[in-house]
């Protein structure tokens, strides 16, 4: 299923404009995760790669995955289930770059 987001997150993250200037720090790694209450926040920044993960708990849960670099976002929301799911933090998130019929794609699962 998050292969599946993360597939959709590439197709979403299309770069419709040039790249500013790289500099040296575009290639360290900032990520973190941070839980607030009911949600899961997982952040990573590199190079081209920058990614916002929010992953809501309850009975009502959604993963919302936002690419500010390319001002999209992928969604997935769960039907409402019986029982609330309660969301672990897992691993970092993954950066992932490819090239599509000339567009660089960027984005992370």
């Amino acid at each position: 299923m998050l292969s599946m987001i993360a597939a959709l997150g590439l197709a979403a993250c299309k770069a419709g404009s040039p790249a500013p200037e790289a500099h040296a720090l575009d290639n360290d790694v900032l990520a973190f995760q941070l839980q607030e209450g009911r949600i899961l926040n997982s952040f990573y920044r590199q190079g081209p790669v920058a990614a916002h993960m929010l992953a809501t708990a309850g009975l009502k849960p959604r993963i919302i995955t936002a690419y500010p670099a390319g001002n999209s976002d992928v969604s997935l929301w769960f039907k409402a289930l019986s029982s609330p799911i309660i969301w672990h933090q897992s691993p970092e998130l993954i950066p992932e770059s490819r090239h599509q019929d000339g567009t660089a794609l960027h984005g992370a699962f």
